[in-house]
């Protein structure tokens, strides 16, 4: 069903990957299309299966695969639904970023990648677009609803011993819905408020479930994931990245003190001090965030 597709449009294009809107069917869908390693793409394909998928994760993309049938298992809404991955050549090259410039570990990698001749292709459900197309749109209503539901979407992760790595406005996705409530947490139910959103690109989710290296056992021991997973959301999701803004939470998280320019950046922003300054304090208590939001939708 898969195989044969046609290419509507580009909905994004990155260091990591291209994603395209595409037609099976009469139905729409997204492909994601990246570059990976010749190694990785010449490993016979009976590893695919499920049951040997977990013995091959000390490479990367056993690790996407693994995830994705996670995800599939759960079948969870705030994630995108995988129907099919396939390994194919391709002649696709990904573009150089300034970041990529500037880091020349990555810029290794990358290099390499741009070499191999092998792209792995991901279809999945398409959605309508990405938290930055709509963010400065969104009252704050919208806001806190879109932080209840991201903050289940990690919990979810988190609870099941995944870390995502790499939250940010890009990486949220929205979908208009009619659907007026939805529960999450097991018995917490909130408004969508015209909006579902999802977590989407996983391919530098961490679990302690992969076989690591040396290198990333060291990672996993010094650093904590799930603390990032949240400092993330907030600094390149909620607040869209702003290197003012994150100078200012970084004081808040280390007790200093803010001054009335740092306090009065927030007029207009669409999280205001007092709910920055509450997540910020509460970072390691994640259900005291959730709590915290659902009452201020409960309230307005």
């Amino acid at each position: 069903m898969f195989k044969k597709y046609k290419i509507v449009s580009v909905i994004s294009k990155d260091s990591n990957a291209i994603v395209y809107k595409i037609k099976i069917n009469n139905k729409y869908y997204a492909l994601r299309k990246e570059k990976i390693y010749k190694q990785d793409a010449l490993i016979h394909k009976d590893n695919f299966k499920y049951n040997k998928i977990l013995d091959n994760t000390h490479l990367s993309l056993y690790r996407l695969i693994y995830f994705n049938e996670f995800i599939n298992k759960i079948n969870n809404i705030h994630f995108t639904i995988i129907y099919n991955y396939s390994i194919e050549k391709c002649s696709f090259h990904q573009p150089l970023t300034n970041t990529l410039k500037n880091n020349p570990i990555e810029l290794k990698k990358h290099n390499e990648l741009i070499k191999s001749k092998y792209c792995l292709n991901i279809i999945t459900d398409i959605k309508d677009g990405t938290l930055l197309e709509i963010l400065y749109q969104l009252s704050r209503n919208q806001i806190y609803s879109m932080i209840l539901q991201i903050l289940y979407a990690v919990h979810l992760m988190h609870y099941n011993g995944f870390n995502h790595s790499a939250i940010n406005v890009t990486n949220i996705f929205y979908k208009k819905t009619k659907i007026k409530k939805i529960k999450i947490f097991d018995n917490i139910i909130i408004l969508t408020f015209g909006y579902l959103y999802s977590l989407i690109n996983y391919e530098n989710v961490f679990s302690n479930k992969y076989i690591l290296s040396e290198n990333e056992i060291k990672y996993a021991t010094i650093r904590n994931l799930k603390y990032e997973d949240y400092m993330s959301f907030l600094s390149n999701g909620i607040h869209h990245d702003c290197p003012i803004m994150f100078k200012i939470i970084n004081k808040i998280l280390n007790a200093e003190n803010l001054s009335s320019d740092d306090i009065s950046f927030f007029l207009g922003k669409k999280l205001s001090y007092e709910s920055t300054l509450y997540y910020c304090l509460h970072i390691n208590e994640p259900m005291k965030i959730v709590k915290y939001f659902h009452k201020l939708i409960q309230e307005n």
